[in-house]
């Protein structure tokens, strides 16, 4: 299993147009296949920072996503209203390594 941890900062003049973007990428992207799950939230000292922790089944299935529409669509949205650069960080969890 990979799991993605994104944070997107944006301006906070834009926040309602990059909420819309981000809920619209997530619901597209649960129908992928390959995506075990995605969740999008805020972090708690800063609403205008987007985290979206995203799980797929492996490699290939994290690959895929990264070529796909929602994915391409939320970024030329969202782009233009980023205050900073994304942070993006993935890490593998094998079988062994699942603590719960």
């Amino acid at each position: 299993m990979i799991i993605v941890i994104a944070q997107h900062r944006v301006s906070p003049d834009t926040y309602n147009r990059a909420r819309e973007a981000m809920g619209t990428y997530v619901t597209a992207c649960r129908q992928l296949s390959g995506v075990i799950s995605i969740t999008l939230t805020e972090a708690v000292d800063d609403k205008n920072t987007f985290i979206l922790i995203e799980e797929y089944i492996d490699d290939a299935a994290m690959a895929a996503h990264g070529k796909s529409e929602p994915l391409h669509q939320m970024l030329e949205k969202i782009g233009p209203l980023l205050a900073d650069t994304p942070s993006v960080h993935a890490y593998f969890v094998s079988e062994k390594q699942k603590w719960m």
